[in-house]
């Protein structure tokens, strides 16, 4: 019994982990890798430690990853030679790669070296705005300038509506004035409250032939108007007035979102070198909007996040797109790759959801009172409203002390 115990302690003690190097040269990325606290973290720190414990558990070999920032910036690390010479023990793997290139497409640029590996992939692309873009008074002009073909085919019908009704009534309807100009005037006057309240009884047609004009020129007024009302309100609250649709669109060189971008969206893409810039040319330029990767977003700028600043989420588009990473070919290889497709279908959004933020996107906005006030159009609209008041407060008070008799104000010439 003692012989049997003795065996199996020499066999499992027999049994000896094969141990693997993997270094890791990146640069920054959040929240794929990235620095906090002088320690790299994000999804591929985490991916890597539970990768190790998953692959010792099942295949029987671990790893010891090791990771060094050698680039700030993606320009920065695109320069850096990949050619250095790594152990037939030892993986080393460079990344993140942003590009518009494919992970098929990796592979063959890098053919017999490395291989291309997509750790990662996101499922959203999303829109950000200059939330003034959002405010409700910029909307609602924004909706009647997008929909100004139906408002006018509304106002030249209740125009023809208007002359013809008065061309058919003036004779025998002494509502409406003989003479063109008044006449016509009530009639255009009767066609605007008919289309938009199915008429007030002011004036009312007293001939059938007018009588018919009105009944069918109020079915129309009534289904044209709930058109215009309905497209107005989607302008408001949908999207047809913010997609980026042949827009100025702020995006990452060479990515992705510059493909999307362009062939998607057929839109006038500015380029940037990094995400920050990205959002910097947002807030710089006259651009419409920013397209970035919706796990990016949440991380490159926090007045993304916040509901209270400067930037909104207007839109989220389900675009694919892989964050890929290049690893040396060699004997390890095989043995990683087999464990790291077992781990994929486990545990692998683990840490994806360590990192993932949540973003709220919305296509209007009620600024807080103060913020009227930092609009340049509301600004412009209070200035001529004040004036407007101004002057008819000073010409009532002129015309009352004129009639009373008491003083005077001077003339203006």
């Amino acid at each position: 019994m003692l012989s049997f115990i003795f065996m199996i302690i020499c066999i499992k003690f027999s049994t000896v982990l094969s141990h693997h190097n993997v270094q890791v040269k990146y640069w920054p990325l959040a929240p794929y890798i990235f620095e906090k606290n002088n320690k790299t973290t994000g999804m591929l720190v985490k991916l890597m430690e539970k990768l190790d414990s998953f692959c010792e558990n099942q295949y029987q070999f671990n790893m010891s990853a090791t990771f060094l920032k050698v680039a700030d910036t993606r320009a920065s690390f695109s320069e850096l030679n990949l050619t250095a010479s790594v152990g037939s023990d030892q993986l080393m793997i460079w990344g993140p790669y942003i590009s518009s290139q494919t992970t098929s497409e990796l592979n063959r640029q890098y053919q017999g070296m490395y291989t291309a590996v997509e750790f990662f992939k996101g499922k959203n692309m999303v829109v950000v705005v200059d939330k003034k873009k959002i405010y409700l008074l910029h909307k609602i002009l924004d909706s009647l300038i997008i929909n100004s073909t139906v408002v006018i085919i509304l106002l030249v019908m209740s125009m023809y509506t208007g002359i013809l009704i008065w061309i058919i009534e003036h004779r025998d309807n002494s509502e409406f004035h003989q003479s063109f100009y008044k006449g016509a005037g009530t009639g255009v006057w009767w066609s605007f409250v008919t289309l938009m309240t199915v008429g007030y009884g002011d004036v009312i047609p007293k001939k059938l032939i007018g009588r018919t004009l009105a009944i069918f020129y109020i079915i129309y007024g009534v289904f044209n108007c709930n058109l215009m009302i309905a497209l107005i309100t989607d302008s408001i609250f949908g999207e047809s007035g913010i997609s980026i649709s042949k827009k100025n669109v702020s995006v990452l060189n060479d990515s992705a979102e510059e493909r999307i971008a362009l062939y998607d969206f057929s839109a006038t893409v500015i380029k940037a070198n990094s995400y920050e810039d990205v959002i910097q040319n947002l807030k710089n330029k006259n651009i419409f909007a920013a397209l970035i990767k919706e796990d990016v977003a949440a991380w490159v700028d926090p007045s993304i996040i916040n509901s209270n600043d400067t930037l909104a989420v207007v839109l989220r588009y389900q675009r694919e797109f892989s964050i890929n990473f290049l690893i040396t070919r060699n004997e390890f290889l095989k043995e990683y790759t087999s464990c790291f497709k077992a781990f994929e279908k486990e545990q692998y959004t683990v840490p994806e959801n360590m990192f993932k933020k949540v973003l709220q996107t919305e296509t209007v906005y009620f600024p807080r009172w103060l913020e009227y006030f930092k609009d340049t159009y509301l600004q412009s609209l209070f200035a001529v409203a004040s004036c407007v008041i101004i002057f008819a407060l000073i010409f009532d008070m002129r015309k009352r002390k004129i009639k009373n008799g008491k003083y005077i104000l001077p003339q203006f010439n």
